[in-house]
């Protein structure tokens, strides 16, 4: 697997700060994650410009979900955007709207899109599939709300990255199994879709970034123990029985990632089933470096990349074509 060059002086200390963070307690690794997010602001990542504000809300269930809002602030003449329904990662464990929220700040900021983060219930003390339900909920709520968002529930987007983008995936199934709500598009970026662990990807990680596959390779683990099942489709969902009529898919992932082949499977299952979807693997990106937009040009394409799938949601943008065109 080949990395950029410029990531190999930045992944050494945040490989030695996950293997730390392994021995600790699972809340002190959740604030350590946030605390390291923060610290790549301005460096890594990207702030979140004044055209687009947020608020933190919950859900009106019977199992309140606690979300984040990004509204971009200039005016559409009255249209209603788009939204995305977005699972940060952290291998169902760990993770928050926190250590996503340069990322969907921007996205809401630049693809002119709703965006809501959602703070789902992680593993272990919430075992499978109490995550997978919370941004069901949440889903429901964002069309409920639909007017009160200012945002148009035939255009609704799911996504996330690494487990959210399993996460959005099984959600994506689970809406066409059960009668909705709709949804028009699947924004998977690195996307965990076989708890197997088991593909041409995985193995040239295991050989070329050790360290990288065995912290991988723990999380899907602990996903594993909490309940979520290889064969169940809702957790694994490239072992559904069929990809038949679900949403358009933009599949994203880097090229020094072990869950590359699960992006190139799910596209393959897709197309194969008449979905509409489109992938691109990003050379030199290594699993949770893709955001890092101050640091490296093949993750600023990602970004742009993430921008042209969301604005192929909103038919007044005549630059868009709703199909996304190489890395």
């Amino acid at each position: 697997m080949k990395i950029d060059p410029q990531l190999v002086p930045v992944l050494a200390p945040l490989t030695q700060a996950i293997s730390s963070n392994v021995s600790i307690d699972v809340v002190a690794e959740r604030a350590a994650e946030v605390s390291q997010s923060r610290g790549m602001v301005g460096t890594l990542t990207r702030a979140i410009p004044e055209s687009v504000t947020w608020v933190d809300l919950e859900t009106d269930g019977n199992h309140p979900v606690p979300i984040r809002v990004f509204t971009p602030v200039k005016s559409t003449e009255a249209i209603d955007r788009a939204a995305l329904v977005y699972a940060h990662g952290g291998a169902w464990r760990t993770g928050s709207p926190d250590t996503v929220h340069e990322h969907t700040g921007n996205l809401a900021a630049d693809a002119d899109v709703v965006v809501i983060s959602i703070d789902y219930r992680l593993i272990p003390e919430n075992p499978y599939p109490a995550g997978l339900d919370d941004v069901t909920e949440v889903l429901r709520w964002v069309v409920e709300h639909a007017v009160e968002l200012r945002v148009d529930p035939q255009r609704i987007a799911v996504g996330g990255s690494s487990a959210g983008g399993n996460l959005a995936a099984a959600l994506a199934l689970r809406a066409r199994d059960h009668g909705g709500p709709a949804i028009a598009l699947q924004l998977l970026e690195a996307p965990a879709l076989d708890l197997a662990c088991d593909s041409p990807s995985w193995d040239e990680c295991r050989q070329d970034i050790p360290p990288l596959a065995e912290m991988l390779d723990r999380g899907l683990g602990k996903y594993r123990l909490a309940g979520a099942d290889p064969k169940d489709p809702y957790a694994s969902p490239l072992s559904a029985a069929s990809f038949e009529n679900l949403p358009p898919a933009h599949l994203l992932v880097g090229e020094a990632d072990p869950l590359r082949s699960d992006s190139v499977r799910y596209a393959e299952a897709l197309g194969a089933a008449g979905v509409r979807v489109s992938l691109q693997i990003f050379p030199g990106i290594v699993h949770g470096t893709e955001n890092f937009v101050e640091l490296l040009p093949t993750a600023a394409q990602w970004h742009r990349a993430c921008v042209a799938a969301l604005r192929s949601l909103t038919p007044t943008d005549d630059a868009n074509t709703g199909t996304v065109q190489g890395a």
